[in-house]
């Protein structure tokens, strides 16, 4: 089992590209370090698996419940289902 998933995630701040189709998979009874420099989106990827931003496009999936963001119309808006 995977707990945590991100397929084809992007994250814009502004018109700041932070995070660009992003495919990850973080796997169960392993530990995971994320590493990079400031402002490489280190803080807005866990942020997400949080829950406490949405990205600006892509499926996050922890623990089997999936979460897809559509942009619905600019400036962004997003619509968030639970499959």
């Amino acid at each position: 089992m995977n707990p945590v998933k991100f397929t084809n995630v992007s994250h814009f701040y502004d018109q700041r590209k932070v995070l660009d189709s992003i495919d990850l998979t973080f796997d169960d009874e392993k530990i995971t370090v994320i590493l990079g420099k400031s402002g490489s989106g280190k803080s807005t990827l866990i942020q997400m698996i949080n829950g406490l931003i949405v990205p600006s496009r892509g499926i996050v999936e922890v623990f089997m419940l999936f979460y897809r963001f559509y942009e619905i119309q600019p400036p962004l808006c997003f619509l968030l289902i639970r499959c």
